[in-house]
């Protein structure tokens, strides 16, 4: 059982995305790691190009963090950044940058580990290299993003700071509940947000460390990379020797048998933009 990502030839030739097309499928070709979507084959017609990839069968994390009620205990939201961790250093050591984490795009696989997928906006960058591309989901996109004066992973390593602040709060910590965008990028631009009450120190610091406006001091640019983040008195307790093996326990195991019938596609609420070229 296989899941197929069709894409339309004339959508693509509409929008000038040739490029952008090509350069997932390479990605995607380069990657094989056990924290990441796998790509099995593509394939086309005349009408459509086809991307055939492993089928993960436990839904997406946003799915799941409805279900609960928004938010997650700690130790279940630091199991699931532990995964993404290891899915960055896996990137990162390729000279990739993912450029769109947030829940929708994480998929919980049959024994309840995270895989990312949707390799859309990843792209290679060398060590001291920068891109310029306005790209990724608003409430996850960092600062120098929406200036537009260059990035490279420091992206990621803020998204994670926002995935794991959302996964343990219910919601982004710049979200604005009107849904005004002007007032969301002034709040990012400065990292202006609060804590709500019951969350440990430990959570509060790592979040800030990946909040960090410059992205030269943000925790997993430092000196010691991706590190300084596994190190994390948050992070600390992770087995990261069982998480890579697959033998640590997931906090939850999804009920396979009751999905594998589940075929109809999932309505997104937060949708990522970009600019025409990366």
């Amino acid at each position: 059982m296989y899941a197929v990502k069709s894409l339309s030839k004339a959508q693509i030739l509409g929008a000038q995305l040739q490029h952008h097309v090509m350069q997932e499928r390479d990605v995607m070709k380069d990657c094989d790691s056990p924290f990441t979507v796998r790509l099995v084959a593509t394939f086309q017609d005349r009408a459509m190009l086809y991307m055939c990839m492993e089928t993960v069968m436990g839904g997406e994390l946003f799915n799941h963090l409805a279900r609960v009620g928004g938010a997650l205990h700690e130790d279940t939201a630091r199991f699931y950044a532990a995964c993404v961790v290891l899915a960055f250093q896996y990137l990162q050591a390729k000279h990739y940058v993912y450029r769109d984490l947030k829940p929708e795009n994480l998929l919980i696989d049959r024994n309840g580990f995270l895989k990312i997928a949707d390799f859309g906006f990843a792209k290679r960058l060398l060590p001291g290299e920068k891109t310029y591309t306005l790209c990724g989901t608003p409430e996850y996109m960092s600062p120098e993003l929406y200036k537009q004066s260059g990035h490279n992973k420091g992206v990621d390593w803020w998204a994670l700071g926002v995935l794991i602040y959302e996964m343990v709060v219910g919601a982004p910590p710049f979200y604005s509940p009107g849904g005004d965008g002007e007032t969301q990028w002034r709040r990012i631009l400065v990292a202006k947000y609060s804590f709500p009450s019951g969350v440990t120190p430990h959570f509060k610091d790592i979040v800030r460390r990946l909040l960090t406006v410059n992205s030269v001091q943000r925790l997993g640019c430092l000196k010691g990379g991706v590190k300084d983040v596994k190190l994390h008195p948050w992070l600390r307790s992770v087995d990261w020797v069982s998480l890579a093996q697959r033998t640590h326990a997931a906090p939850f195991v999804p009920p396979v048998r009751s999905l594998q019938t589940c075929v109809s596609p999932i309505a997104r609420f937060r949708h990522s933009i970009a600019s025409p070229f990366n």
